[in-house]
């Protein structure tokens, strides 16, 4: 995928989106001593395309609920150190693969205090779950 590629294209056209905007989690993320000593502010953004029957009841038992996607998110980038961005990234976009009719996810985090010149760094991953991929 390229940096003109429209997600939206990559994913089946029937798919529900879950978004979930400036999730804010303080994580052990790093290299560098200060890093490995001290948690640092995470800021996420997540897309979480599913693909369902609309809930026929109004119930809540007939849809991915989104604080099941908060909490995955906050419980992979929290549990223990980790050196890269690009592993915390890619981990917890595979824990997201793992919940009910997920067809693809994109994840971009950002380290907002990484510089002092620079409102943030970060990496961004849009992959499609290999279970529910067609064959």
């Amino acid at each position: 995928m390229n940096s003109t590629t429209n997600p939206a294209q990559l994913v089946d056209p029937r798919a529900l989106r879950i978004i979930l905007r400036r999730l804010k989690v303080h994580a052990s993320i790093g290299i560098l001593p200060h890093e490995t000593r001290l948690t640092q502010p995470l800021l996420c953004n997540a897309d979480v395309w599913v693909l369902q029957d609309g809930p026929a009841h109004d119930r809540i038992g007939e849809v991915l609920d989104y604080r099941l996607v908060r909490e995955t998110l906050v419980r992979c980038l929290t549990s223990g150190h980790t050196n890269l961005l690009e592993t915390l990234t890619e981990r917890a976009v595979s824990e997201l693969c793992l919940l009910p009719h997920v067809t693809a996810v994109r994840l971009h985090i950002e380290k907002p205090n990484a510089f002092d010149d620079a409102e943030a760094v970060g990496i961004e991953l849009l992959r499609h779950n290999p279970r529910t991929a067609p064959a």
